[in-house]
């Protein structure tokens, strides 16, 4: 076993955690605005809930997009990209014979 791959390796595993990190780091702290909140005013139970809400979608969201561009950047393309134009001509002259 060679020590090659361990610097990519430790680096892919860096970036997992922080990607996994950010969002967990946010939705806590929303939590904690939560219930400092609710503490403070109890009968706003529905618009503080609400109101977080929309954080947590909206970092929910920013963790999807940057799980799409790690996989985007990860994945070898190079392979793919002939398979899926070969597709498209045959789905094309499959069109032209129907």
């Amino acid at each position: 076993m060679s020590g090659d791959a361990w610097g990519a390796g430790i680096f892919l595993i860096a970036c997992t955690f922080i990607i996994m990190a950010i969002p967990c780091i946010g939705i806590g702290f929303l939590g904690y605005q939560m219930l400092n909140k609710l503490a403070h005013f109890p009968s706003k139970n529905s618009a503080i809930q609400m109101d977080i809400f929309i954080w947590v979608v909206m970092i929910e969201f920013v963790s999807v997009v940057l799980l799409m561009i790690a996989y985007m950047i990860l994945i070898d393309s190079s392979d793919s990209l002939p398979k899926m134009k070969n597709a498209k001509n045959n789905y094309q002259q499959e069109l032209l014979i129907a």
